[in-house]
């Protein structure tokens, strides 16, 4: 029996009940520039009509392999799901409510087999809506030492999503397993291990447009607080787990390591002030409604 020949690019779409956006997201992969990949898609049980959006693309293009998850698996675990069934030497991951510039995989892919100390590359990105506004487009690198990498990273992590829908060299992929823990900010931590590794860069043209999902919603954030400690420190898990990596590491002096430690801290504060808004915001909507 013949064997398949391995794509060079495999792509992972995690998808649930997103049957409006869905189309835009598969075709802006369908249409790129570089041809030679697979598109996994894992649908997470919709209910909607996804699944047979879904069929559709897949009966008109052999590079697609649409999975229909019989329950939900939350969406941790579907991102590992698509990880496993990868066989590229490239991934990533490419979520239904994101859209991307037609050349994105072919400047992500020229990058990475010029340079063979970086492990994972994306374009420029912006939000939804500001695909015309240059102004607002991020496109920061993160590169140097690995202190250098790190601080910076603690410092622009909220705008950090091109880090992990960018793509990477799928055998060096470090932490992909630790994306399930039930704590916010796992794919943030994901990201640091990463960074211990290799440097992060950004291609000079192309384009990721990011949708906006629940995580950018404060109520979302206030779901996790399931413990005490969330409620001093809103990124507990998180910060606990990210200081083990740093103080482990070999490669951070301990003045630094020390730094890292009070950005951290700093990063809780943020999270804490944009809860306490929205805890806020609600009682007010409370009180109004009583009246």
């Amino acid at each position: 029996m013949k064997m398949k020949k391995a794509p060079t690019v495999s792509i992972g779409m995690i998808v649930n009940n997103d049957e409006k956006r869905l189309s835009n997201a598969i075709e802006t992969i369908l249409n790129q520039s570089f041809e030679d990949f697979e598109l996994i898609i894992s649908d997470n049980a919709s209910t909607d009509n996804t699944e047979n959006i879904c069929r559709y693309y897949q009966n008109k293009d052999s590079r697609i392999n649409y999975i229909r998850q019989s329950r939900d698996l939350g969406s941790e675990h579907n991102i590992i799901f698509v990880f496993k069934q990868a066989i590229g030497e490239f991934f990533m991951w490419a979520p239904s409510h994101y859209s991307r510039s037609l050349n994105f995989i072919e400047e992500c892919v020229e990058v990475l087999k010029s340079d063979l100390n970086c492990n994972f590359v994306s374009t420029p990105n912006c939000w939804i809506d500001d695909e015309n506004k240059k102004e607002k487009y991020i496109n920061f690198s993160l590169e140097g030492s690995v202190y250098k990498r790190i601080s910076k990273f603690l410092d622009l992590m909220m705008n950090s999503h091109a880090c992990f829908y960018g793509l990477f060299r799928r055998s060096n992929m470090e932490g992909v397993e630790s994306l399930a823990p039930n704590y916010i900010a796992a794919d943030i931590l994901f990201m640091m291990k990463n960074l211990l590794k290799s440097e992060f860069k950004r291609t000079k043209s192309g384009l990721l447009i990011v949708g906006r999902g629940q995580s950018s919603r404060p109520e979302y954030i206030a779901t996790w607080q399931t413990k005490f400690i969330h409620y001093i420190l809103p990124l507990y898990d998180f910060t606990k787990n990210a200081l083990i990596l740093i103080m482990k590491s070999r490669d951070i002096l301990l003045y630094a390591k020390i730094i890292l430690f009070l950005k951290l801290m700093f990063k809780n504060i943020i999270v804490h002030i944009i809860i306490i808004k929205y805890w806020v915001k609600r009682l007010k909507i409370k009180i109004v409604k009583f009246k």
